[in-house]
């Protein structure tokens, strides 16, 4: 099993410069640092303020406590992007660990696992799971979308103006669940599988719509070469046949 496709090349890209861009972060701020602070930094990280500055990081950056007390919807907003994010990271992981054992999987390959993985035996248990978790994330969207038309509604008199980057980076937050939504009912919908909710819409899409626009959706293209190399992945996998658009 290769974890590798073309629209995988901008997550690709986009990590390797997070990480690039953190750990020159991090090692310029402790390379600035006083020797006596280094030391102290040093011996300072295995005691049990340790424990506490990370119990302090969860609740604060991915349950956001404080927001909690202070507004409890836009608390659950702005867990559900944070938390909801990370909970579909870690269970993607253990997903892939599920299906494939402790062998080295990219990163990709934890995060598109549904993709690459249309051959294997569906586990209903992560089905569930999976689309639990993305519907968690998609009722933070919905509401991030609403407060950027209603931010009175949730109790907010005046709202952040954001620089033309954040506005980019919000964007891009806000759609990359509701195109891993798609993708995955799409996904369902040529191969089979899936939880309650991609699942229920990808029955439904190999219902209602055509094969081959199923096929050019996934694709991401309309070029009939495009069409046989999506066809022939599918049939070359003996997958299709357990799909309904198939039986």
């Amino acid at each position: 099993m290769t974890f590798y496709a073309p629209f995988c090349i901008p997550f690709i890209v986009g990590a390797t410069a997070m990480f690039v861009l953190l750990l020159w972060k991090w090692g310029s701020w402790f390379a600035h640092l006083a020797p006596a602070d280094r030391m102290r930094f040093v011996r300072g990280v295995p005691t049990r303020r340790t424990l506490g500055a990370v119990g302090e990081v969860v609740c604060e950056s991915l349950l956001h406590r404080r927001i909690f007390r202070v507004n409890p919807l836009l608390g659950y907003m702005h867990m559900s992007l944070a938390f909801g994010w990370f909970l579909l990271i870690a269970a993607g992981w253990i997903e892939t660990m599920a299906y494939l054992g402790l062998r080295y999987v990219p990163l990709q390959g934890h995060v598109f696992f549904r993709y690459f993985a249309t051959n294997l035996d569906h586990k209903p248990f992560f089905d569930f799971l999976m689309d639990l978790l993305l519907l968690f994330v998609l009722s933070g969207v919905a509401l991030a979308w609403f407060k950027r038309l209603r931010s009175r509604a949730l109790g907010l008199r005046r709202t952040t103006r954001h620089v033309p980057g954040d506005r980019i980076a919000l964007t891009a937050l806000w759609c990359v669940f509701p195109a891993r939504l798609a993708a995955e009912s799409l996904t369902c919908a040529l191969y089979g599988g899936g939880g309650f909710l991609t699942g229920g819409i990808g029955g439904w899409l190999s219902e209602h719509a055509a094969t081959e626009w199923l096929i050019r959706a996934e694709c991401g293209g309309a070029t009939p070469r495009c069409w046989a190399s999506s066809s022939w992945r599918c049939l070359s996998r003996a997958t299709c046949t357990s799909s309904p658009r198939y039986r």
